[in-house]
């Protein structure tokens, strides 16, 4: 039996590339699995603060990171007279987290990390139909009629993961499936992502800026809104948002995703096109300046899974959480995600199932709870920057006008307490004044450390 496990990974999106990064580093060998014939580098902006940038600069990839990236002062929400309702402000954060929060094209972020996985290890049109484990080992049977054999199968492969929904069928033949996971995930807004081409810096100044403004629109008496960013290579990062009021909407917009085309596309655009930009002019400008080919429509969707692992099988980013964006937290969980099963693997002492269930329990256990917290927190985010209902005015005018910002901002230090690293290689220490969490210890290394102590005791006790 090898001391180093067999990993195949379902799914090329960023949870499923990152995590073939740190394996790489721990010379771990393994495969990525992706059923469609490229990944299509699709969305708008994208965010990493404190909680993330240490393991790119533990990686050496910070720099590179930087580089296509800018920092940015928070979020600022207008009406659609450009009336400002509120921002989150995190200026001079720098000082205390150690790090600029930073804004990037998710598409130049997904070709960065991608470029680092060795081409060979990666296997498009691979989609998987069948999942197979035992006390021996996992076999997947990808829809060409192959198989292929590992110790561990990792599920990165996104919301409707195929992974997921296999594991769960057997399980639920088993009656060990939890009634709150036969449950689908709720669409509660649709969403139009794309990232502009070069722009004129004379007609959109803020394009030359060398901070990154993140604005959003919410329409009064709609349930529209939009938001931009300005990222870098003078171009827009923007989106459309329509929110959806009803459990049986919700359903309607998902029984129709298997028929949205360009036509869908298109319908959306126009009912935005008017709409002033708080970048200047109209957000059909931006459209027109966008390729068609990089404007996608996708849903917003919640969910909460409790099961992420059976035998050999794990589940990590969004194929066993799925959070709104509007927390910043999606990609994040997904980086953290890795970074933190990378480090279980590295601490298995051998390949046999015991090892690794233990490991997907150290791995469940660090982070559930985190990621569960967060998953309030988006839904509440998601009600202030989204929200067109009349609570969820209230509520915004609530947090804006009358919670002080020193309360936000004890929130925000909060969550960037929470920044797990690799641990295989060179720790980043702290260089900000927010108190950081310590390392998570594995229960292998709580026992090492326990054997190894009562091995010293025990050879210096008297005869």
């Amino acid at each position: 039996m090898s001391d180093k496990p067999r990993v195949m990974i379902a799914g090329a999106g960023l949870s499923g590339v990152m995590l073939a990064i740190l394996l790489e580093r721990i010379n771990v060998p393994y495969m990525i699995y992706e059923k469609a014939s490229t990944v299509k580098p699709l969305g708008s902006v994208m965010g990493f603060n404190s909680g993330t940038l240490p393991i790119f600069e533990q990686l050496g990839l910070l720099d590179d990171l930087m580089k296509f990236s800018l920092p940015t002062h928070g979020m600022e929400i207008y009406d659609e007279s450009m009336t400002m309702l509120g921002d989150f402000n995190t200026e001079g954060l720098k000082e205390k987290s150690g790090y600029d929060t930073i804004l990037f094209a998710r598409l130049q972020l997904y070709e960065f990390m991608l470029s680092k996985v060795p081409s060979e290890k990666v296997s498009f049109q691979s989609k998987i139909m069948s999942i197979e484990q035992n006390h021996l080992g996992v076999m997947i049977r990808l829809q060409d009629g192959s198989t292929h054999h590992g110790d561990i199968l990792v599920g990165a492969d996104g919301a409707y993961s195929a992974v997921r929904q296999s594991l769960y069928k057997h399980l639920d033949k088993k009656g060990l499936l939890p009634d709150s996971d036969k449950e689908n995930l709720r669409a509660g807004h649709l969403c139009v992502v794309a990232t502009s081409g070069p722009l004129d810096p004379e007609k959109y100044p803020t394009v030359k800026d060398s901070i990154s403004h993140f604005q959003r629109v919410v329409r009064p008496g709609s349930n529209h809104s939009w938001s931009t960013a300005n990222v870098p290579g003078n171009r827009i990062a923007w989106a459309l948002v329509t929110q959806i009021e009803t459990v049986a909407e919700s359903k309607d917009a998902m029984f129709r995703l298997s028929e949205w085309g360009p036509e869908g596309v298109d319908a959306m655009l126009q009912e935005y096109r008017n709409y002033k930009a708080v970048v200047g002019g109209k957000m059909g400008d931006i459209m027109d300046a966008t390729p068609k080919d990089q404007i996608s429509k996708v849903f917003l969707e919640e969910k909460l899974f409790t099961t992420w692992h059976h035998s050999r099988t794990v589940l990590i980013g969004d194929a066993c959480h799925k959070l709104l964006p509007s927390s910043g937290q999606g990609a994040q969980n997904a980086i953290h995600d890795a970074v933190v099963l990378a480090n279980c693997i590295n601490d298995m002492a051998d390949t046999s199932l015991q090892s690794i269930e233990w490991a997907f329990e150290d791995y469940k256990e660090q982070r559930y709870p985190i990621v569960s917290g967060q998953y309030e927190r988006s839904k509440l985010m998601a009600k202030m920057i989204y929200g067109h209902t009349w609570h969820e005015r209230l509520l915004r005018y609530v947090i804006f006008n009358w919670v002080p910002k020193s309360v936000q901002n004890k929130e925000l230090h909060r969550v960037m307490s929470y920044r797990p690293q690799a641990n295989f290689l060179p720790y980043v220490e702290n260089r900000g004044t927010i108190p950081v969490l310590p390392p998570w210890i594995s229960k292998r290394k709580q026992e090492q450390a326990t054997s190894s102590s009562n091995d010293t005791t025990a050879t210096t006790v008297p005869a």
